[in-house]
């Protein structure tokens, strides 16, 4: 599922980073690549609040949607 409609409070695996190159080079630079684990912990209308290796990231909608988890 793509990582936008994943829920609040879980841990989960990273399927796959699609998208655009620059999305996809800029978002294995912060720590999100196939088989990480990363934990939502927030879902907004405007994006999405994850933690990454002890890191806090706002994603907005549009990039989150190309990250699939499960």
């Amino acid at each position: 599922m793509p990582l936008c409609f994943a829920p609040s409070g879980k841990e989960f695996k990273v399927l796959k980073v699609g998208g655009e190159s620059s999305i996809a080079h800029h978002l294995a630079s912060l720590g999100i690549v196939s088989d990480s684990k990363i934990t939502v912990l927030s879902q907004e209308g405007s994006g999405t609040v994850i933690l990454v290796k002890e890191s806090r990231l706002a994603l907005n909608r549009d990039v989150a949607r190309h990250i699939l988890v499960a």
